[in-house]
């Protein structure tokens, strides 16, 4: 005799008490899965190296660029690496050529009168653009130039009887310095200014001295 549950209606069919068996997946379709689990975790890992490649080309350009970042180059590309650069203190500077070559030109300027107040030899020392074959007689008088073009006392000293010896007609001399201001990389570019720009040299006055007793 087949029982019936109390709660069951009776012409119908009973409750399961078990879970019914799961739909096996085919293998093909397990397959699928796996190759787009694959697919997509090789995605995720080929971006990944995407986006460290370009981080590692990022740093690298920042490195070379920021001991050295005052040329074209650096002054085009600073806007994007300068926060950069700024986070990690990559301030320091190498400074060793263009556009910071080393001291601004500087020339001092002399002229020669006689006893009757009449101009014999104006001129200006080191000479440009150089008259000499040899160039090692231009890089001397530059040198000179450079050693006492800062100190007024030397160029009195050293320079005002040399020119007394080699211009015996001589009375005195009128000497004055300048200096020539180096352009900026970009205005070259521009062409606002030229590597050599007379127009910016300031100039100072040293004044005039006699001939008399300054030959020996």
């Amino acid at each position: 005799m087949k029982l019936v549950s109390s709660d069951q209606t009776p012409g119908t069919e009973p409750f399961p008490t078990s879970p019914p068996a799961s739909t096996p997946i085919p293998s093909e379709l397990k397959n699928t899965l796996k190759s787009r689990q694959k697919s997509d975790q090789k995605n995720k890992l080929n971006w990944f190296r995407r986006c460290l490649t370009v981080f590692i080309f990022y740093h690298l350009t920042a490195i070379l660029l920021a001991p050295n970042s005052d040329h074209y180059l650096g002054e085009q590309l600073k806007p994007y690496f300068e926060p950069y650069w700024l986070g990690l203190e990559l301030g320091g500077r190498w400074n060793f050529f263009a556009p910071e070559p080393g001291p601004v030109p500087g020339f001092i300027y002399f002229e020669i009168f006689d006893s009757h107040h009449q101009s014999i030899l104006s001129d200006r020392m080191p000479t440009y653009p150089d008259h000499y074959f040899f160039r090692d007689r231009q890089i001397r008088r530059l040198s000179l130039i450079r050693a006492i073009i800062g100190d007024d006392q030397n160029i009195i000293t050293i320079l005002v009887p040399w020119l007394c010896r080699n211009h015996p007609e001589a009375d005195h001399i009128s000497l004055k310095k300048a200096f020539m201001a180096i352009p900026n990389i970009l205005e070259v570019k521009r062409k606002e200014r030229t590597l050599y720009d007379e127009s910016t040299l300031q100039e100072v006055e040293l004044g005039t001295f006699n001939c008399e007793g300054r030959r020996s």
